[in-house]
């Protein structure tokens, strides 16, 4: 889809004319794709932008476009070739291996209750301090950690959070966790497919008051977003969601972070 969904300011200087005037007059690129849509209803999108992409959220839920690219310097073409096959045939959408390189050291765990958190978690600080990612970070991936396994385990089974639970016959909390030269990473899948790609971004929206100040509900995604360098949300309609936290070593962007959200 293509850039430029803000207003265009004139080039400094620039005066226009009758005979530039229609010329000027161009289509953004939300407008281009309600008019694809007009054509081709199932069209599956993305933008593309060098933009702060949080500016573009509000916009993400009205115009129905959940994966922002966001340009980086050098550009990362293997996530926008992967976020395309995804968009076509989302051969490459669930698993925390399909966004890591193939040497990754990875792990997993299945959780059976809320008294087993605190051995995961203990367990992924110990893989994740063996990397070059400072201490802080490492700190605040955990309570990345701590917020979507909170979510997977008490929301999505309508559990209330802070109870003591054992996950019942047929309700499933899977976590992955490793690293690879470049990041770490974290996935957890649910099975319950509550969440929708308008909930996730309402979530995302509604998270904080009018004073700025955290609120209850979305504040797991919220902080999820703002604590990791990529937050993936892939949705199998009424069957399973997954969450994927990735934190790289070195960061040449650290503002712009991407938002992809994948609902099939």
């Amino acid at each position: 889809m293509p850039e430029g969904a803000g207003p265009r300011r004139p080039r400094p200087g620039y005066q226009q004319d009758d005979r530039s005037s229609n010329l000027d007059r161009r289509i953004d690129g939300f407008e281009t794709l309600r008019r694809v849509r007009q054509t081709y209803p199932a069209i599956k999108t993305a933008l593309i932008t060098d933009y702060s992409v949080d500016g573009y959220i509000r916009m993400a839920l009205e115009k129905d476009v959940t994966n922002i690219i966001a340009k980086t310097a050098p550009f990362d073409a293997e996530e926008l070739l992967r976020t395309v096959d995804n968009l076509v045939s989302g051969a490459r959408l669930f698993g925390l291996a399909n966004y890591m390189d193939p040497e990754a050291d990875l792990s997993s765990h299945r959780l059976r209750g809320s008294d087993e958190i605190q051995e995961i978690r203990n367990a992924c600080l110990q893989r994740f301090s063996r990397t070059p990612l400072g201490e802080s970070d490492i700190s605040l991936f955990c309570v990345v950690f701590e917020e979507i396994v909170s979510n997977a385990l008490y929301h999505a089974y309508g559990y209330r959070k802070g109870d003591s639970v054992r996950l019942a016959e047929g309700q499933t909390v899977s976590i992955s966790y490793g690293s690879d030269r470049a990041k770490i990473g974290l996935s957890v899948v649910d099975l319950s497919g509550r969440l929708t790609k308008e909930t996730v971004l309402e979530k995302i929206i509604g998270a904080t008051d009018e004073d700025g100040l955290l609120a209850g509900s979305g504040r797991g995604l919220f902080l999820s977003r703002a604590m990791s360098d990529r937050l993936i949300v892939n949705i199998l309609m009424g069957k399973k969601t997954e969450l994927i936290a990735l934190k790289y070593f070195a960061v040449t962007e650290t503002v712009n972070r991407p938002l992809y959200i994948n609902q099939i």
